[in-house]
């Protein structure tokens, strides 16, 4: 394995170099130019000390290298290495024993400061430290795994893939762009790529209270983060918010950091065994960074950042809640300001500004999507925006058609219905939708109902609960949901309850009528799939998300208890597929 540490294998990350340390390293004027191209080969190849012991003369063809013994493999390497490499002869490249090559290692890394900070981790400073920096740092710059898993000679590509978590700069681009102390600032994204710059962030307006499940912490608006952050009498107090904020970390794990947690270069943090005795790396902007960096002034690159109790943390953040009234603002909306609202509203105000889930997921330490769902608030506002972007109605141009394909490959395979197997639902295209919503043999009314279910994506049973609240928004059971503006100025024209005087049987008749006058229902018999008011909750959804509209927006919309159940549409969003 890759990563020797027992009994914890799986949770303890192996501490990363830097780039700009792995530089400074290889030119370590205290080592010959032999040992500096050693460790240089290293870091090139990702090859593990015992195979870089063994290498000789006849191993090297241009810039590869055949590695023997238990792994044989072949190995790329830069020119520049393969050139230096070229120059060597002898029956070993190098005729040094390990022993050699990691004293070779630790000269340059006391010489280049690297060495306390290893030391002061727990983490002892080994040649296949150059190993995890080479994997880590290409997957950042986008080797895909499966090149990785034959350079490193890898026996699982389990083992390969540890060092997904420890490529943080895979997910700074998002970072960067989505939270909201990196606008304005400059963020390092990966090695010898341009740094971006990261644009304005617009702020919302006054987020309404989110309906949550279980324990709800405060998520502050943009407009009050930025209070707290100045609210602080010490550059202590504002200091200990603000890393909480850009970081999303709990406040066990900012208790546990040290300066040598940080790399400056590269604005990272190296969290060790957080919750659950899991390592990982977190990101945060140069400005926090920098404040850091002051507050650290001559302590020691081991000594623990903020070198204060629990309880006394605690205390900052209540204090500064209750100066500002925000502790009472968001208790009033049933919500407890703590120190952990600060990685709700990281978790938030990062999701609001486009992060993707499964870079958010990483970066908080979540083992499971669904932990990380229950740290964001999606307002109506965001599902009002990514509706009116993602949902085809009404201005859509007409698919294709994609029944008759799906009828054809169904005979090729033999398929039937059977209760031993999930059975996808049978989606009405777009021009399905839209024959059946424009079918004449029902009235105004009718139409309105059909076009409401498919506008919503709402059950055929809540339609009949449904309220036109005095705010132009739709809402049913306390669930808010978003409608394109033709449809809720028609629904603006019934007035008191919209359709409380109908029942889902007739709906049920109204669908059947025009299903069957626009060809449709015929062909779902066809089909073996039953045609209930539930078909055009099924279309919603799967237009959708063809059109780009995220799962959580539509989880919410949906008004699903488990995320699961809505990423079950993914299965049919054909559109989505890239034909190569």
């Amino acid at each position: 394995m890759a990563v020797p540490y027992m009994p914890h294998a799986n949770y303890l990350l192996p501490l990363i170099l830097g780039r700009a340390e792995v530089s400074t390293l290889l030119a370590c004027p205290g080592l010959s130019a032999l040992q500096q191209l050693a460790l240089r080969t290293l870091y090139a190849t990702g090859l593990r000390e015992e195979e870089l012991v063994a290498l000789g003369p006849d191993c090297q063809s241009d810039q590869w290298l055949q590695i023997l013994g238990a792994r044989p493999r072949r190995v790329c390497l830069d020119e520049e290495t393969a050139r230096a490499l070229s120059q060597l002869s002898g029956p070993s490249l190098f005729s040094t024993t390990l022993e050699e090559l990691r004293n070779w290692l630790l000269e340059a890394a006391r010489w280049a400061g690297v060495l306390e900070r290893f030391e002061g981790a727990g983490r002892p400073l080994l040649p296949k430290a150059l190993r995890h920096a080479y994997a880590s740092h290409c997957v950042e710059n986008g080797m895909d795994l499966l090149t990785l898993f034959y350079q490193l000679g890898h026996e699982f590509v389990d083992t390969t893939e540890m060092y997904v978590l420890t490529g943080v700069a895979l997910r700074g681009a998002s970072y960067a762009r989505s939270h909201p102390l990196m606008a304005g600032q400059k963020g390092y994204i990966s090695w010898n790529q341009p740094e971006l710059m990261v644009r304005e962030v617009a702020e919302p307006e006054d987020e309404e209270a989110d309906e949550e499940r279980g324990l709800r912490y405060a998520r502050l608006t943009l407009e009050d983060m930025a209070i707290m952050l100045a609210a602080g009498r010490t550059d202590l107090h504002r200091l200990i918010v603000r890393v909480l904020y850009a970081t999303g970390i709990r406040l066990a794990e900012l208790l546990g950091l040290r300066f040598l947690d940080l790399d400056s270069r590269e604005c990272r943090l190296f969290v060790r065994q957080g919750k659950g005795h899991k390592d990982r790396y977190c990101l945060l902007d140069p400005n926090t960074l920098g404040m850091v960096l002051a507050w650290r002034g001559n302590r020691g690159l081991s000594e623990v950042i903020f070198p204060l109790p629990r309880p006394s943390v605690q205390k900052v953040l209540t204090s500064l809640a209750k100066r500002t009234g925000l502790s009472d603002k968001y208790a009033a909306l049933g919500e407890k300001l703590t120190p952990h609202s600060m990685r709700h509203t990281f978790a938030t105000h990062c999701y609001n500004g486009g992060i993707d889930l499964f870079s958010l997921k990483t970066l908080l330490g979540h083992a499971y999507l669904h932990t990380t769902l229950a740290y964001l608030a999606c307002p109506p506002e965001r599902r009002q925006q990514v509706y009116d972007h993602s949902h085809p109605w009404p201005e859509a141009a007409v698919q294709p058609d994609l029944l008759e394909w799906a009828s054809e490959l169904g005979g090729e395979l033999g398929y039937a219905p059977s209760a031993a197997r999930m059975q996808l639902p049978l989606v009405p295209s777009r021009s399905d939708v839209r024959a059946l919503l424009e079918c004449q043999l029902l009235s105004p009314l009718q139409r309105l109902a059909l076009r409401t279910l498919y506008a919503t994506g709402m059950r055929g049973e809540e339609l009949f609960e449904l309220e036109l609240l005095e705010n132009g928004r739709l809402q049913v059971a306390g669930r808010m949901l978003a409608a394109d503006g033709a449809t809720l100025e028609e629904l603006g024209q019934l007035g008191g309850v919209l359709f409380g005087g109908e029942c889902l049987q007739q709906l049920q008749g109204w669908l059947e009528v025009a299903a069957e006058a626009v060809g449709v229902l015929q062909r779902l018999e066809g089909a073996g799939r039953p045609l209930s008011p539930r078909a055009l909750r099924h279309a919603y959804a799967s237009h959708c998300l063809d059109e780009g509209m995220d799962l959580i927006t539509l989880y919410y919309l949906l008004g699903h208890g488990f995320l699961e159940t809505t990423q079950m549409y993914r299965e049919f969003t054909v559109n989505r597929l890239e034909w190569a």
